[in-house]
């Protein structure tokens, strides 16, 4: 009788390797597939944002203390006028269209009288833009607004406006981008220098 061979388990491990080089391959082609969809979803977004330009008074502080000038609007006095310009864009690179809004851009001010809104500059010139004033409260109602649209709107108030609270409920718009005057300065360049360890 010729005895049996043990088991060297070639045949396992030839097994292991036969379905290696597939599984290998389709966890290749998921991670492409899958990062391509990622690409893609973060090139295409809808965005919008707010850029203040101006928040000035429109009256010299002397004049105002002195108490010897008198401002009236609509028929009513204003003690201190001050005048918010700030843009509308489109920051995106899809069009927000009418039906992906559920409730349009609203603007919330507290400390300060809102006297009129309007829209003073847009781009494109036949771009539907048109800014509400209500209270305290300044809603701007868009049509459609393709990538790099935007509108400039002229806030009057009596009383320095603080910045608004925005709130909004547009489709594929978690949130919108506000850029203040300070934060729209570029920072200098940082240099890095290395430190000498006799130094450290």
């Amino acid at each position: 009788m010729i005895p049996a061979r043990p088991d060297t388990g070639h045949g396992s491990g030839d097994r292991v390797r036969k379905w290696a080089v597939p599984v290998g391959l389709m966890i290749g082609v998921v991670s492409i597939v899958v990062s391509v969809g990622l690409s893609i979803s973060a090139q295409s977004r809808r965005g919008l944002l707010i850029r203040y330009l101006k928040r000035t008074p429109l009256i010299d502080t002397t004049a105002r203390e002195r108490g010897d000038l008198a401002i009236s609007h609509m028929g009513g006095a204003v003690a201190d006028p001050w005048l918010l310009s700030a843009r509308l864009e489109n920051s995106g690179n899809l069009p927000i269209e009418r039906n992906h809004i559920e409730a349009p851009i609203s603007l919330q001010f507290t400390g300060t009288r809102i006297l009129s809104a309007s829209v003073v500059e847009r781009s494109p010139d036949d771009l539907s833009v048109t800014a509400e004033q209500d209270g305290s409260t300044v809603t701007m109602l868009h049509e459609l607004l393709n990538e790099g649209d935007w509108a400039t709107f002229d806030i009057l108030c009596d009383g320095e406006p603080d910045w608004p609270r925005i709130s909004l409920r547009i489709s594929g718009v978690s949130e919108i981008q506000e850029v203040r005057p300070e934060e729209d300065r570029a920072l200098p360049p940082v240099t890095l220098f290395a430190v000498p360890e006799s130094l450290a």
